[in-house]
């Protein structure tokens, strides 16, 4: 089976909670019984939706760094950190990094470096 698409606006769905992601033979189903149908049998993959107001990130602390073109922006990847619950601090306070896809230790700084020894710096 394919895995569902995990874009922006599906991230931020999943970080906030509240709500089920479903597919779109819901909204078809849906209109063709002239009611709202239950979204449990249409959920998209993502499993059954989590309560709104629990945070995923729990104030955890995270710094985005080295992101590139083809990379989410980072201002995006930073709404996402506070959707999910996390704060977006500087590299000196992070628990994590979020980095993108080129990010190399090599090329980094010794803050990050020093999170990539500690198994703390994360792809985006």
């Amino acid at each position: 089976a394919a895995r569902p698409p995990r874009t922006l606006k599906v991230l931020f769905a999943l970080a906030r909670g509240g709500c089920a992601i479903v597919s779109p033979t819901w909204a078809s189903a849906s209109l063709a019984a002239g009611a709202w149908l239950d979204p449990g049998p249409y959920l998209a993959g993502y499993g059954p939706p989590r309560a709104a107001g629990v945070d995923l990130l729990g104030g955890l602390a995270v710094h985005v760094a080295g992101l590139a073109s083809g990379d989410p922006p980072a201002n995006m990847v930073q709404a996402l950190v506070a959707a999910a619950g996390g704060r977006h601090v500087g590299l000196r306070h992070a628990a994590v990094a979020l980095v993108g896809d080129a990010w190399t230790p090599r090329r980094a700084t010794a803050g990050l470096r020093a999170l990539h020894r500690g198994g703390s710096v994360l792809r985006v």
